[in-house]
């Protein structure tokens, strides 16, 4: 949660460094709102708005690089990856996921190849689209 009363933007600075140095693998972003009857409603030192939202957007561009930086590395180095063959999504592709990925919340596997629903394969990462691997069948 970024915008938290009384964040300061060292705590901001400091929270940065966390995400840059810890690399995590997925990371979820939250701009602090105020909910009625809370304490934290009540409390001094309110981040605007756009300041949080800002906040926000620095921190994901931050995981945004670092996930392409590990997409990038799975494509180079060719190592297999265990798949779970989920099916077909509303665009007509088959997708599954590897034993990093949460069902929808983290990325997909994007197959180059439909298979069969509901059994694990090994795959190479081919490339990427932002979170989502593509991947191919091994032979």
């Amino acid at each position: 949660i970024v915008g938290f009363p009384g964040e300061t933007e060292q705590d901001f600075v400091e929270l940065l460094d966390v995400v840059e140095n810890f690399q995590f693998d997925a990371l979820g972003v939250f701009e602090f709102s105020p909910e009625p009857d809370t304490p934290a409603e009540a409390m001094e030192n309110q981040i605007p708005a756009e300041v949080a939202a800002q906040r926000a957007e620095i921190v994901m561009r931050a995981q945004q690089e670092i996930v392409e930086a590990v997409n990038a590395e799975l494509v180079e180095s060719a190592q297999p990856l265990v798949v779970l063959i989920d099916g077909v999504d509303g665009q007509g592709q088959c997708v599954g996921r590897y034993y990093g990925q949460a069902p929808d919340i983290d990325g997909m596997c994007i197959l180059t190849e439909p298979q069969q629903p509901g059994q694990f394969i090994s795959t190479t990462v081919v490339g990427y689209e932002g979170y989502d691997l593509i991947v191919q069948p091994e032979s």
